[in-house]
């Protein structure tokens, strides 16, 4: 028998808990697979340090998915396999896929992942994942490196015979290494970002310096159907986070300059945040052909700590009550509402949801803390104790989406008001601003999917009420052309194309290595002024049967008009690189 993608099928958590019988398949395919470290996905922008691997910071805010205590670390979670993101595989024979990228400027990724079934309905998947990058700024050789990342993971599915019960289960963890640089400390000559393109020979502002991060987590999700027709289950579900993160600087006398302070050791800053949290979910849900409902109670037991500070770790149990109803109101129109309220903090949240195949409006109002790291920190460098109100929160969103024949139009819409809004301020420390802030966030999505060619373009503009609290690139722009056909008698299927990506000019956030946190620049500033910019990239795709290759110049503009480009004050973009990678999937 000879096995394909249609042989290995993934779900996520998520679609289990709905009751979806939907499934997928591994990804064959050749559009977008050169595109494997992008800034604007899913019309999320993100800011890093010009460099694989480096600390990325949201620029429109992201909204909590969830109430109760929230450890605020975020800087690496692009880089993580976050629990929700697993799939769990059900394999006819054993599957293997191999991906591999290597860049001219020492960006590499390797992903390995392994599955197969035990039993016809039991399924264990390993995977491993190591990045790795180098220096761009003031790197004494070649091989200085950038950052590195480790991650393993299992997962594994079960059902029963009549799949009236179902285990989910999963263990991932990372490691991850970063190399601060402080960013590019200008000369006396120096007077705006043009003068800051001189990657290797740029002098930065800290030596030495390094911060990691380490993250355990664990989820057990079950539950069984008491009716043949899955109208009434029980279920249950058990998350385990365990994270740690670090500053260390050897010889903080000579990055003196950089810090804000220095108050406990002048000869080593070794800063530690560490935090636990358990998560117990138990309720009941069911469905049938019009209606899902769920009820059910979680329990949230966390230790936020500082374990080389004298400060008092945060700890204790968040109690949550939570449900959703979702309903066919008419014919292909559904509705849906869903709540979560905490006893123990008072914390809510309310959604709301109206559902078509061609529009999707969803309405959220929330009442929320801040995170642990907002409220307390207590560093060499660096110390906090803030005492915060609630931050209130109305969210909207619409989506529309339409479609004739080959072409697809998808404008999209998001407004967000905030009350008590929590932002990091000039002097890279947590404020809370007291009035109405208001955030708009519009996106026109376009596609044309023909035989010999696909277009795709998505515009998107922002706005903010107030840039003294959020700034906000004014306009994103990304595009993307390609011919594509097949070779050699069909045995190869080929795909040449240009991306283009665009970005206003804006006033930047900055960053802080210390806590690993972006933060207001001083608008006065001309190197916080970043101008706007576009990078061209011309790759080349190719598929030969399960192979997936692409070969990619990235920034191919580089010298024509500038030699470079900002994506945060004083850190400069990644030069022209050229790229490869392969993706090999095996079925056997």
């Amino acid at each position: 028998m000879k096995y394909n993608p249609a042989s290995v099928i993934m779900q996520t958590g998520e679609e289990v808990y709905y009751n979806r019988h939907r499934y997928t398949n591994p990804s064959s395919s050749l559009t977008g697979i050169q595109s494997y470290q992008p800034l604007f996905q899913n019309g999320v922008y993100s800011q890093d340090l010009g460099n694989y691997l480096t600390p990325r910071g949201r620029v429109i805010p992201v909204t909590p998915t969830t109430i109760g205590a929230r450890y605020g670390f975020t800087a690496f979670d692009d880089f993580a396999i976050l629990p929700d993101s697993v799939r769990y595989f059900d394999t006819r024979s054993p599957f293997t896929s191999l991906d591999y990228v290597q860049g001219s400027k020492g960006q590499q990724r390797i992903y390995v992942t392994h599955s197969r079934n035990i039993t016809s309905r039991w399924n264990m998947t390993a995977l491993i994942r190591r990045m790795g990058s180098r220096k761009l700024l003031g790197a004494v050789n070649t091989t200085d490196r950038q950052a590195g990342n480790w991650s393993f993971g299992l997962s594994s599915r079960y059902y029963s015979k009549n799949a009236r019960y179902q285990l989910l289960g999963q263990v991932i963890s990372m490691s991850h290494l970063h190399y601060d640089q402080g960013g590019i400390v200008p000369g006396i000559a120096d007077s705006t970002n043009n003068d800051l393109y001189d990657y290797n020979l740029s002098t930065v502002g800290l030596k030495g310096v390094t911060t990691t991060e380490k993250r355990v987590t664990g989820r057990i999700y079950q539950q069984y159907s008491i009716r043949k027709d899955s109208s009434i289950q029980v279920f249950n579900q058990l998350d385990i986070v365990s994270r740690s993160n670090n500053f260390g600087d050897p010889s903080p006398r000579r990055n003196a300059a950089f810090y804000p302070a220095i108050y406990n050791d002048s000869n080593s800053t070794v800063d530690k945040v560490t935090y636990l949290q358990s998560d117990f979910k138990l309720g009941v849900k069911g469905m049938n052909s019009f209606l899902f409902y769920s009820l059910y109670y979680k329990a949230r037991y966390y230790k936020y700590d500082l374990p080389n500070s004298t400060v008092l770790a945060k700890e204790g149990l968040n109690t949550i009550a939570g449900g959703e109803l979702i309903g066919k109101i008419y014919k292909s129109w559904y509705a849906g509402v869903s709540t979560e309220w905490s006893a123990s903090t008072s914390e809510y949240v309310i959604e709301g949801s109206l559902i078509h195949k061609l529009l999707e409006v969803r309405y959220r109002q929330m009442q929320y803390t801040p995170t642990f790291q907002e409220q307390l920190y207590d560093g060499n460098h660096i110390r906090w104790n803030n005492q915060f109100n609630f931050i209130d929160l109305q969210q909207l969103t619409a989506v529309l989406k339409l479609r004739y024949k080959s072409i697809s139009i998808s404008p999209s819409a998001k407004w967000m008001q905030y009350k008590n809004y929590v932002y990091m301020d000039q002097f890279a420390h947590p404020a809370q601003f007291n009035n109405d802030l208001d955030v708009w966030s519009s996106n026109l999505h376009v596609a044309v999917n023909k035989r010999l060619w696909i277009f795709e373009n998505t515009f998107q503009y922002n706005f903010t009420s107030d840039e003294n609290i959020l700034r906000v690139p004014e306009t994103i722009n990304q595009t993307r052309l390609l011919l594509q056909g097949y070779l050699f008698k069909k045995a190869t299927f080929m795909q040449i194309g240009v991306d283009v990506f665009f970005r206003s000019a804006w006033v930047g956030n900055r960053y802080m290595p210390v806590t690993q946190q972006y933060y207001l620049g001083n608008a006065a500033s001309p190197f916080n002024q970043l101008e706007s910019y576009a990078l061209f990239d011309v790759f080349l795709n190719m598929q030969v049967k399960t192979a997936r290759f692409f070969v990619k110049m990235a920034y191919i503009n580089q010298g024509l008009g500038s030699n470079g480009y900002m994506v945060t004050p004083y850190y400069s973009g990644m030069t022209r690189t050229f790229e490869f990678g392969v993706n090999w999937q095996f079925f056997d």
